[in-house]
């Protein structure tokens, strides 16, 4: 897997309560979504968006996620929310970088 020298998120994936910040990888069997945590873990991704069977999170079909792009100032006003938050406090509606936010896994 690619790791650039530094985190750039590209997306937010998001569900009906969270998003987070996302760097889309493409692969041979769609993209995956690679979260600031995963990346600074040299971890795979545990989501991979697939063109036409939708979401899966390691390896299971998952709902209620969708894509959305960044432009750049949401991107920096996102990681700045995220390192806030990352005390483990993950409340509201507020980005953060942990995967670990999304229930459906």
């Amino acid at each position: 897997m690619f790791q650039s020298t530094s985190f750039q998120p590209t997306h937010c994936l998001v569900s009906r309560t969270r998003q987070v910040a996302v760097q889309l990888i493409t692969t041979p069997q769609g993209a995956e979504l690679l979260t600031e945590t995963e990346w600074q873990q040299g971890l795979r991704a545990a989501f991979l968006m697939h063109p036409k069977r939708g979401f899966f999170c390691h390896g299971v079909q998952v709902i209620g996620f969708r894509l959305e792009p960044m432009v750049s100032d949401q991107a920096t006003t996102s990681l700045a929310v995220a390192h806030a938050n990352f005390s483990g406090n993950f409340s509201g509606n507020s980005p953060n970088t942990s995967i670990e936010a999304f229930e459906a896994c």
